[in-house]
């Protein structure tokens, strides 16, 4: 396994503006969307979702390769294109994320899930534009469709940023 490596600003900033660029459909998710959406707290690594069609799936792979991205598995990455090999990485190997991994300093590695958790049109929608710089921004999950991921895993530190994100929801009543 890759050795953590701290977020910076500006690996945050490299890796959405390849993506951006590329025209990937993807949302952040996990610890920095709970960072976005004003908890702050440790996290090691970048959780994302993307639209898993074909052609979303191959930008997303050539904007990761662009700036030095490599799966943490030895496995050639167009294989994350096949919807089949997904399914087994899920049903048989307990793989809920697919890691990219970089060895340029500063980059984080890289969680895209390998299915879909939630409907990925309807959530892009619901997705708060959060600015990283002044030229970038990122698709970021809605507050109340991360705090059910984060509910439905039962992890200890999900079931504490679920705490930490209550706070920030606004009553629609």
């Amino acid at each position: 396994m890759a050795n953590p490596k701290a977020i910076t600003l500006s690996s945050i900033e490299r890796l959405v503006e390849s993506l951006n660029q590329a025209g990937v459909g993807y949302l952040v998710v996990g610890g920095l969307a709970v960072i976005a959406h004003g908890h702050t707290r440790l996290t090691m690594n970048i959780d994302l979702v993307i639209q898993l069609d074909a052609e979303n799936i191959r930008r997303s792979i050539d904007a990761l390769a662009r700036i030095g991205y490599r799966p943490q598995i030895p496995v050639d990455p167009m294989e994350f294109m096949s919807e089949e090999t997904r399914r087994t990485w899920a049903e048989l190997r307990n793989m809920v994320v697919f890691q990219w991994v970089c060895d340029v300093l500063g980059s984080p590695a890289v969680d895209v899930f390998v299915q879909e958790p939630f409907d990925f049109q309807i959530e892009y929608e619901r997705a708060v534009a959060v600015e990283v710089s002044s030229s970038v921004k990122v698709p970021v999950v809605a507050i109340n469709t991360l705090i059910e991921m984060k509910r439905q895993t039962g992890r200890e530190r999900d079931l504490e940023d679920v705490s930490n994100l209550a706070q920030f929801l606004v009553d629609e009543s």
